[in-house]
């Protein structure tokens, strides 16, 4: 729900995905900018839907969520 009351975002979307096409975490991400929440759009290169925690995709995203969480839950 992209409304004043929504909580920050971490959303995480993998650039390959055939089943939820980038667009739509794409268009999330700018609805909830626009509603002034905060949101963070990071996008995995080579990652399909599901894409497993592998180090295939390198560490980017969890350094990304350990970040995310750090902040958030001081």
């Amino acid at each position: 729900m992209a409304d004043g009351k929504a909580p920050p975002f971490l959303v995480i979307h993998g650039d390959q995905d055939t089943v939820n096409p980038l667009e739509q975490s794409e268009l999330l991400h700018q609805a909830l900018r626009r509603k002034g929440r905060e949101s963070t759009l990071l996008v995995i290169p080579g990652a399909g839907h599901g894409w497993p925690l592998a180090s295939e995709y390198g560490t980017r995203w969890k350094e990304s969520v350990l970040e995310f969480l750090g902040k958030k839950l001081r």
